[in-house]
This record gives structure tokens, sequence and C-alpha cells, in this order.
């Protein structure tokens, strides 16, 4: 998202860890910006965007913590990692 609302160019989302007791999905999605008062963006919430979504689902029978790490390209120079801990009760 730029500073004045409009869509930035949608991350390329890279599964660089897959998780060892489940599945991930990613696919397009849109998401209403919803960003903490303080976040530099925050006057864009309720503003839709087009994003991606990271979808993840257990083995069967599977209960405990499972891990994935992406990678995020933001089409800006700058590439990040994010390493999820998922909890599955």
């Amino acid at each position: 998202m730029n500073a004045d609302c409009s869509a930035g160019p949608i991350p390329d989302v890279r599964v660089a860890t897959k998780p060892a007791n489940g599945e991930i999905r990613l696919e397009e999605v849109h998401a209403v910006v919803d960003r903490t008062p303080e976040d530099r963006r925050a006057h864009c919430n309720g503003k839709p965007v087009d994003a991606r979504g990271l979808f993840y689902k257990s083995a069967d029978g599977f209960v405990g913590q499972d891990k994935v790490l992406i990678e995020v390209d933001f089409k800006t120079g700058s590439v990040r990692r994010f390493l999820y801990t998922i909890e599955v009760r």
C-alpha cells in the first residue's frame, strides 16, 4: 500500500521452509487495511487492498506447534523472512 492508500504491487511470497506437520496454501485475497493507530499507514484503515493469503492445514490427528518460514519480496528492493509458529489444538 502506498502513502496515498492506493494499492502497491502484490508481493511475491515463497515458502522457504515447509511446516513439518501440515500444508501451506498461498492465494490472492482481498483484505481490508487494519493497522494500529501508531502505524504510518493507519490513515488507510478500512480501504480494500489486494494481498496474498497464507493458509495452513494440519495433518490429520496432529496437535502441537508447527512452524513455517516464508520469504516476502515486496518489489521495493526489500525481501524479508517471517517465521510463523502455529498452535494446533
